[in-house]
């Protein structure tokens, strides 16, 4: 191992052991200690931003010949650390104004549109054997993103990179290609699931002056909820679209929201239409048959979300090589 290499260097930031140029140019990730580099609390995708980003950083210095550690780096390589950098750096903030950084998912977008900046250009200064062992997912990426002609182009440059000379253009456009597709999949990921939280609020704000104005009772709002709560089993078992936001947690509300709105009406109809003064065993059977029936209208929603869970996932962008793989 190069002198200039042998530095280690231990943060409360981040629990993992690294090497350091002694002139702090650039550090890569060593190895690790017994405790995870996650910290308490600390959101999933910020984790996942920062292992990504010590990735990166690996990838780098491996790419990189020996000679170049303690030269002046070219402003690729430079612009590759600023890019993982300012990901670190998202990812280790905290916003002021954290719920309009939530709801637009300002941080999310920029730590991983700096990541993918990096990813592109870090194609440009890989070694020829690197280049060659990325093809098999390039390919897989090719599939997922093109079709039609521009498709068979894609594949048939890919195949390309496996002679001797391997173009590493074809590597960068097809990540770039890539990744823009998955962040129009995040765009329409958040969307979803700020319209569905919209949609839960406004049925809430429907449903508890009703009960608190005595025009229903909480039994009926109860047993509608929990009803529409038995249905949050179709969610699991659709699962969530991969990336940093979850769409699980609204549509289980929407459903418990959506079966008390549900069970409130039913009941209310359904007495008018018997024209026989209702009984408490009656309308709870009432809220319990309709509370679960809001299936109906929230499967909509239910396969909108399970059309995004088959979108792309923002990390398959970056290949796991033979020396660094993605956690």
């Amino acid at each position: 191992m190069p002198s200039s290499l042998a530095v280690l260097i231990r943060t409360k930031r981040n629990p993992v052991v690294r090497l350091a140029a002694r002139d702090g140019s650039h550090s890569i990730p060593y190895c690790m200690t017994d405790q995870p580099p996650a910290i308490a609390g600390r959101p999933a995708w910020r984790v996942t931003v920062l292992g990504e980003a010590d990735r990166l950083d690996a990838q780098l210095a491996s790419a990189l010949p020996a000679s170049d550690s303690t030269a002046s780096p070219s402003p690729r390589v430079d612009a590759i650390r600023q890019a993982i950098d300012e990901a670190r750096t998202i990812a280790d903030g905290k916003s002021s104004r954290w719920f309009f950084d939530w709801w637009y998912g300002t941080s999310i977008e920029s730590a991983w549109q700096a990541l993918h900046r990096a990813q592109e250009e870090l194609v440009m200064v890989l070694p020829a054997e690197e280049l060659k062992a990325e093809a098999p997912h390039l390919r897989e990426l090719v599939q997922e993103t093109f079709t039609g002609e521009r498709r068979k182009t894609e594949s048939d440059d890919v195949d390309a990179l496996n002679g001797d000379a391997p173009d590493p253009l074809v590597v960068r456009r097809v990540l770039g290609a890539y990744h823009a597709k998955s962040g129009g999949q995040h765009q329409r990921v958040r969307a979803l699931r700020n319209q569905l939280y919209v949609l839960s609020v406004g049925l809430v704000a429907i449903v508890i002056p009703l009960w608190a104005r005595g025009c229903t009772t909480g039994e009926i709002v109860g047993l509608g909820a929990l009803a529409g709560a038995l249905s949050v089993v179709f969610v699991v078992r659709a699962g969530s679209p991969s990336g940093p936001y979850n769409l699980m947690l609204p549509q289980a509300l929407l459903k418990v929201a959506a079966g008390s709105a549900t069970a409130i009406a039913a009941v209310k109809i359904l007495d008018v239409v018997n024209g026989a003064a209702p009984t408490a065993a009656r309308d709870s059977m009432y809220a319990i048959v309709f509370g679960f029936s809001q299936q109906a209208f929230t499967r909509l929603v239910d396969q909108q979300a399970g059309a995004l869970v088959k979108g792309p996932d923002p990390r398959s962008g970056s290949a796991p090589t033979q020396s660094t793989a993605t956690s």
